[in-house]
């Protein structure tokens, strides 16, 4: 019944060229909705989440991590699976960045820097992020990766011993 309303509502001149052969019969819901998605469809896609203040620095000992993701990223969701596998074995923080998420500081270097590449994840080391994984990741490689970091700071803030 409904499709019935919406094809008397919509003349073929709104559909088309007025000529007759450029008529494509009654507007069937499926081309509606290709419709709507073509007309309504935003270049920028917020997050529904409120953005939050930056996370706290992480207790000393615990690796802090940045995984930029985008909506709808099926591997950013396997790449967070694996985190939470390395999370039980090596002490970590988390916090992700949507690339689509205009809301968020510095969002037009992360997604030009990433829009093709999500996921990808930093390692926090001293302030500087370095990238560490693209795309891909599997959980022992990451507990590997961070246990290396966490043992060359440990070898950094060490005091030296004055040379006699």
């Amino acid at each position: 019944m409904m499709l019935n309303t919406l094809s008397a509502f919509l003349a073929p001149s709104v559909v088309g060229p007025s000529a007759p052969s450029a008529y494509r019969g009654p507007l069937r819901l499926s081309r509606l909705a290709g419709l709507a998605r073509h007309y309504f469809a935003t270049s920028s896609i917020r997050s529904t989440t409120p953005t939050a203040p930056p996370p706290p620095p992480p207790p000393a000992g615990q690796a802090r991590l940045t995984l930029y993701t985008g909506p709808q990223c099926d591997l950013c969701t396997v790449m967070r699976i694996e985190i939470e596998k390395a999370a039980n074995v090596v002490p970590l923080a988390l916090s992700t960045y949507n690339i689509r998420d205009d809301s968020l500081p510095d969002v037009a270097k992360w997604r030009r820097k990433y829009q093709y590449d999500i996921p990808v994840l930093h390692l926090d080391d001293k302030g500087e992020y370095s990238k560490i994984f693209r795309h891909r990741l599997k959980a022992e490689d990451l507990v590997k990766v961070i246990r290396e970091a966490q043992a060359q700071e440990e070898v950094q803030t060490q005091p030296r011993e004055p040379a006699t």
